[in-house]
């Protein structure tokens, strides 16, 4: 007697949705809900007028985003997923700050009050974080196959990036002819 198995478009594993059609939609919108949970497990700390403004900030850099950037290292992000991301955190330190879009304050002032930097950096970091943890294992560790030098015909005039100056411009290469192309064999050099 054989079992038929469903075919669904996404599943869980491991925290992750896995989506049939590689994109991360869900995923993001996950890790944005599973922050607002988390936000509303600490809001009697966040949304607390006698706690300062700091103690908030180091609160929300160390429980809330987190959550919202769980496997975001291995995600291929789209502007529209950031401007995602951003919206529902500049709405959650509003709420520490107790302002509304309508007292007309911009979101880097915020920013500033509260001390905790923009999603688009921290996204970069937690990728360069990763690209690190690469780059320390062997040559012939199975991760590192994403590495090796793959010369594209199509790509006569492709540039060559090694992890230096993927770490001095992180995530901000601009494409040759469509075509970036990772050099192994480079030196890392951490900061």
């Amino acid at each position: 007697m054989s079992q038929v198995i469903p075919k669904k478009g996404s599943f869980m594993y491991l925290g992750l949705i896995i989506q049939g059609n590689g994109e991360i939609d869900k995923d993001v919108t996950y890790g944005i809900g599973v922050g607002w949970m988390k936000w509303r497990l600490a809001s009697n700390v966040l949304c607390d007028k006698k706690v300062p403004l700091e103690f908030k900030g180091g609160f929300y850099r160390a429980v809330v985003r987190p959550t919202i950037l769980y496997g975001a290292e291995c995600w291929l992000v789209k502007i529209a997923h950031i401007q995602k991301m951003k919206v529902a955190e500049i709405r959650k330190l509003r709420w520490i700050c107790d302002h509304t879009r309508l007292d007309k304050i911009q979101n880097e002032d915020i920013r500033a009050r509260v001390g905790v930097a923009p999603m688009e950096d921290k996204m970069r970091d937690v990728r360069l974080r990763w690209f690190r943890h690469v780059q320390r294992r062997s040559l012939d560790a199975p991760v590192r196959s994403c590495c090796i030098l793959i010369s594209f015909p199509q790509c006569s005039n492709a540039k060559i990036v090694n992890w230096n100056t993927e770490s001095r411009a992180p995530l901000r290469i601009p494409l040759i002819n469509g075509c970036i192309i990772f050099d192994p064999t480079a030196s890392f050099v951490s900061r």
